[in-house]
């Protein structure tokens, strides 16, 4: 029996990477060998339209998709769903009938709430992205756990919801979110929201963000103007994407794991039994556990109780992120904090997860990044500020890590595929 998975808001080979469409079609393919299935994998290249017209569905006994509904093709997919058994994986449909597979939104926000709460924080925001049903449920559980709790609303702290309404204000990130000519437009977008939020003096205790992507963009921001997370504000995401470097020791995002693998097994299991079961004609929902994974970027109380080593942290962090172009920088700190240089490169390396090296070089390819998209400073000027002796040293590690040349990246020119590329037959 043959059935297909369709992505109609991304193209494999520029996303894979992200690990979390690695998993689900590794999910996929491992659901569809032990039923002895075969599947195909196809990406927005597939024109549904034409899918539709030529009846080319008629080839599969049932389909998957993630289908973004502000999309045109969710129209397509939506006539399909309607002659042929269908699962929506992780986007579900706006139309009744329509069976899903994916996450359970409400209960991973409910999980990052009930964290922030213990550790002592009150105001809490909101960072919304999108206008797809996964980013209404977030919404919704957030304010459902701001009323139920008796904490306040702050309609100025939450970003991209009406809190009267609970309903999307859709804006140049929602627009954005799954075309393929720029990331630029929702990139600009999140980086002013963010610039907004930490320009007021009221701003949040804690910010929970839809989604991991605009939460790094914000820390990013932060950095740039001084604000210190977890100590101004604390931050949390969702999805625990690998792509976006959410351990990253700068940041250290608390966030919640969706199991990606598990959301693509389920949606095949569900279709396979919507298949045999001809008859069933009532919409299935087949939710997957979310689980909250503690970082440093939301904790206040906790940070207390770690005593001298927060303290070193904050000490050392801010020094560094001062001083981020020095060439001196580890024996500075060492004769600033009466140490000797051997034994502060070893505790470095334990409160931070980190080395110095390794840290102060991610720190400084943060700064040039966000000076090469924001400014039109020379990349020369650039590099040598942020604390990079020659251009062969700094090309190499900036296209390392961002996987495209500061040129490109100052173009938007998206990096390449990190993974194996599109996925064939299972």
């Amino acid at each position: 029996m043959r059935i297909a998975y369709i992505h109609a808001g991304m193209r494999f080979e520029s996303y894979m990477g992200s690990h979390v469409y690695d998993e689900v079609c590794r999910g996929i393919k491992d659901a569809v060998k032990a039923r002895d299935l075969v599947c195909e994998f196809f990406d927005a290249r597939l024109n549904l339209d034409h899918f539709l017209r030529s009846k080319g569905y008629k080839r599969y006994a049932g389909l998957i998709g993630t289908i973004p509904t502000r999309l045109p093709a969710a129209k397509h997919w939506h006539r399909i769903e309607q002659m042929l058994p269908c699962v929506n994986l992780m986007i579900a449909s706006p139309h009744p009938g329509s069976h899903f597979a994916g996450v359970d939104d409400a209960k991973g926000i409910r999980l990052v709430m009930e964290h922030l709460v213990s550790e002592g924080h009150e105001r809490i925001g909101y960072f919304g992205i999108g206008d797809e049903e996964f980013s209404r449920k977030r919404f919704a559980a957030y304010l459902d756990f701001i009323r139920a709790h008796g904490l306040p609303v702050v309609p100025d702290s939450i970003v991209g919801f009406d809190p009267a309404s609970g309903l999307a204000r859709i804006g140049i990130i929602a627009r954005n979110l799954f075309n393929f000519r720029s990331d630029r437009a929702a990139e600009k977008d999140m980086i002013s929201r963010a610039n907004e939020m930490l320009s007021r003096r009221d701003r949040p205790a804690a910010l929970v963000f839809e989604a991991d992507l605009p939460a790094i963009h914000f820390s990013l921001t932060a950095r740039a103007v001084g604000v210190k997370i977890p100590g101004d504000i604390a931050i949390t995401g969702f999805d625990n994407n690998r792509f976006y470097d959410v351990n990253d020791p700068h940041l250290k995002l608390t966030t919640v794991e969706q199991d990606f693998y598990a959301n693509g097994t389920a949606a095949v299991k569900l279709l396979a039994d919507i298949i045999d079961d001809s008859g069933m004609l009532d919409p299935r929902t087949v939710l997957t556990e979310p689980r909250l994974i503690v970082r440093r970027s939301s904790l206040k109380k906790s940070l207390r109780v770690s005593g001298g080593d927060d303290d070193f942290y904050e000490t050392v962090g801010a020094y560094i992120d001062a001083h981020a172009g020095d060439h001196t920088l580890s024996h500075d700190l060492s004769r600033k904090l009466s140490m000797k240089h051997k034994y502060f490169l070893g505790k470095f390396a334990a409160v931070f997860g980190v080395t110095f090296v390794n840290y102060v070089n991610r720190l400084r390819l943060d700064k040039a990044a966000h000076r090469i998209r924001g400014t039109k400073d020379s990349i020369t000027d650039i590099l040598f500020d942020a604390g990079f002796r020659s251009h062969q040293n700094f090309n190499r590690q900036f296209k390392k890590h961002f996987g495209v040349s500061a040129s490109d990246y100052r173009d938007g020119t998206p990096a390449q595929n990190r993974a194996n590329g599109t996925p064939g037959k299972a």
